[in-house]
């Protein structure tokens, strides 16, 4: 037996033997939107499906965010037929919020394959996984972590719980205390590790941010997380929106996601301290890569018609620029020393799907990498505006031939498809310039 078929087997064992600590385990996949998808299977059967596999629609990755069911050719071809859940072993974990008292509930997160064992190319953890295990080919690996910002509103009315604005406040966070602090232990069950919480500065609005963790852990931190704080919300009569503008006359939803290259020894590649910046060869070269493809990069980062409500305003991106320190820029430095040296893309609505923003970046960041582009000066003059439309975006990710060839031909195309025929199909007579966001929270606000 192979040294990794060994390790594949061994963590199959533990798996198994942990099951035992659960009476319900649920199959888990994000959809092509972070949805959480899948099914809960009784313990008596867990380990058949962790040994075969699970089958469902085929179709599934890439429902609309109500459901909407497309003409995908690849699942015509198979006359509608299944793909086959194929779960990550070493993923498994509790549920401490679901029904706590009466059953232990357990989680696998899951990747999609075809019935022949081919992957789905649009499922949004392979993809992720698939760009990290390419840095890793080169001798690099990620260490990143996320901003969440997000509203609670009230159940009935969805309303923002407080309206007023006072960030970083200690006496308007503390009636909410005891909610975040319950939810910290839920998550913390489940093997989330949260670095911070704190009030943000619109009605309802906090911000959450995770602790910083290396490769696929970070954006499987984040899809938990999102859907640990939707179900808690619905269990305590309240409701949790990542919607990237819930409220056309309030601050947006954003998902920074900071970010920085290491070796395989462990040592930072973005920080260099000969540099009069701190800042590298490699983390120019990343930041150029980041700025050629930034109008790619929006599409998968602001990837609802409700997202541009938030670029091109204040505190927001607005041109494919970076700078050290700079809050107004799109890719925000910070070079302090080796432990805090890091990227922080602005790009990502709260409706982004964490899998596909730490794809993208990397897609990018490593094209500039591979090929040594030339960094742009900081807040470089007559930089390019980004898309101002989510129809403007999907154009540039179309048309950008080497993140459509890192991200899979295939993916892309369901992706655009996915979002032309179901969002901008349903949104086609929305005016974003205008203060009306019903329809938008309609389609987005209770699914994202």
């Amino acid at each position: 037996m192979s040294c990794l078929n060994a390790s594949i087997e061994t963590t199959k064992n533990t798996s198994l033997c942990q099951i035992e600590d659960f009476d319900f385990v649920r199959f888990t996949f994000a959809d092509i939107h972070g949805i959480s998808r899948g099914k809960s299977i009784p313990k008596r059967h867990v380990s058949r499906f962790m040994e075969e596999g699970l089958d469902l629609y085929a179709g599934a990755t890439a429902f609309g965010v109500g459901c909407e069911i497309l003409n995908y050719p690849e699942v015509v071809a198979v006359s509608f037929g299944n793909l086959m859940l194929v779960p990550c072993l070493d993923t498994l974990h509790a549920l401490p919020w679901v029904t706590p008292e009466k059953h232990r509930v357990g989680e696998i997160l899951c990747e999609t394959r075809w019935m022949d064992g081919n992957p789905q190319e649009m499922c949004p953890r392979f993809i992720a996984r698939k760009q990290l295990e390419s840095m890793r080919d080169h001798g690099y690996t990620l260490t990143s972590a996320f901003e969440f910002e997000f509203m609670l509103t009230d159940a009935e009315s969805k309303q923002p719980l407080f309206s007023d604005h006072n960030l970083f406040s200690h006496y308007k966070f503390a009636p909410y205390e005891p909610f975040m602090y319950e939810f910290d232990s839920f998550l913390a069950g489940s093997g989330v590790d949260i670095e911070s919480y704190q009030l943000e500065y619109s009605h309802g609005q906090f911000e959450v941010a995770t602790n910083a963790a290396s490769g696929i852990r970070t954006p499987d931190m984040g899809f938990i997380l999102k859907e640990a704080l939707k179900e808690i919300c619905v269990q305590k009569h309240q409701r949790a929106t990542f919607m990237t503008k819930p409220s056309a006359t309030q601050f947006a939803n954003g998902l920074h996601f900071n970010h920085s290259v290491f070796n395989l020894a462990g040592s930072n590649l973005f920080y260099d301290a000969e540099s009069d910046s701190n800042l590298s060869d490699i983390a120019r070269y990343w930041l150029a890569g980041l700025v050629a493809h930034a109008g790619a990069l929006v599409a998968i980062c602001s990837p609802t018609v409700n997202c541009y409500r938030r670029l091109h305003q204040p505190w927001t991106p607005g041109i494919a620029n970076w700078a050290i320190s700079d809050r107004m820029t799109c890719f925000r430095v910070k070079a302090k020393n080796e432990k805090r040296t890091y990227i922080e893309n602005r790009i990502p609505g709260g409706s982004a799907n964490p899998y596909l923003v730490v794809a993208a970046t990397v897609a990018a960041g490593m094209d500039g990498v591979k090929r040594k582009l030339k960094c742009p000066v900081e807040k470089e003059d007559g930089a390019k505006r980004l898309p101002d439309t989510l129809s403007q975006a999907l154009q540039e990710l179309q048309s950008d031939v080497i993140m459509v060839e890192a991200l899979g031909e295939q993916f892309v195309r369901w992706f655009v498809k996915v979002k032309t025929e179901v969002e901008l199909e349903q949104l086609k007579d929305v005016d974003i310039t205008k203060m009306d966001v019903e329809k938008e929270r309609q389609l987005y606000f209770e699914m994202l």
